[in-house]
């Protein structure tokens, strides 16, 4: 009998042990059609992954299975939404991995997040991968043109890097009104920002379309109750994931792909990688 039960036990905290794995392991991807009426049509079906909060995280040899699930999204453009790397166990070999296998799949472009700035090393981790093909978008803009229609991809610094007593509010203002001037005023304009929860700062300016991190999706996605925590909005908190719209503007926040802490962060909630496809919305 006493055999019988240590045997049930260890056998519970196996399948415990391979149901946390997959949880932390196994990579979803979230697909998302979005219409804009102010899309211009040169981009229509244009399509853009987002990676976010990679925290040093590895998804096979030289990080194979993520950059696969990658390729098969067949991006026009790869937007990364800070964090790649930890703060507190840095290692950005890991996330250099993962760009030396992204350069021949799309464009990549970046902005910081919190941990880039705790790392202490950011300028010489920024400047690898400037040196790799990325564009670090650290309070600039970058447009494609097609057909003499513009997107412009606007990123702002995460405010963390920032010693001073002004509040993140003053500061993203301050970031977006040094940016807002030479962005031609008929572009799709897109923004990369690191924190969701800023929402709101961020819609001072007329972007169509924002994308956010930051949130881990809520680090565990429990049943009834929702996501559980996310840094900056406490206790089960609204913006983690999905697509949030408010007055014309669409944020898409990722759920990331990695853990800052410890191994076993997340349940049911599963590391993610985004795709959205710009859609031309006709006016009704």
């Amino acid at each position: 009998m006493e055999l019988a039960l240590y045997f049930f036990v260890g056998l519970a905290g196996v399948l415990l042990g391979l149901f946390l794995y997959t949880q932390n392991k196994e990579i979803g991807v979230s697909d998302y059609a979005i219409g804009f009426e102010t899309l211009p049509n040169a981009f229509n079906g244009f399509r853009i992954v987002q990676l976010s909060d990679l925290h040093n995280k590895r998804f096979g040899k030289q990080q194979r299975y993520l950059i696969d699930s990658i390729r098969q999204a067949n991006p026009d453009i790869i937007v990364m939404t800070g964090d790649l790397v930890d703060g507190i166990f840095y290692h950005p070999e890991v996330t250099l991995e993962l760009i030396r296998g992204l350069r021949d799949v799309a464009p990549m472009y970046c902005v910081s997040g919190n941990h880039e700035w705790k790392t202490g090393s950011y300028d010489t981790f920024k400047g690898q991968l400037i040196t790799l093909g990325v564009s670090v978008l650290d309070n600039r803009v970058e447009t494609i043109v097609r057909n003499d229609h513009m997107l412009a991809i606007v990123g702002i610094d995460d405010y963390s890097r920032y010693e001073t007593k002004q509040s993140a509010k003053e500061i993203i203002h301050k970031e977006l009104a040094q940016i807002w001037q030479p962005i031609n005023e008929h572009a799709f304009k897109i923004l990369l920002a690191h924190r969701p929860e800023r929402f709101s700062d961020y819609m001072e300016y007329p972007f169509s379309l924002i994308f956010s991190g930051h949130a881990h999706g809520g680090q565990w996605n429990l049943p009834i109750l929702g996501p559980l925590f996310a840094p900056g909005q406490g206790l089960f908190p609204r913006l983690v994931s999905g697509i949030h719209r408010r007055h014309g503007t669409s944020m898409v926040i990722s759920r990331g792909i990695g853990n800052s802490g410890f191994a076993f962060q997340r349940l049911f909630n599963k590391p993610e990688v985004v795709v959205v496809t710009l859609k031309k919305e006709i006016k009704k």
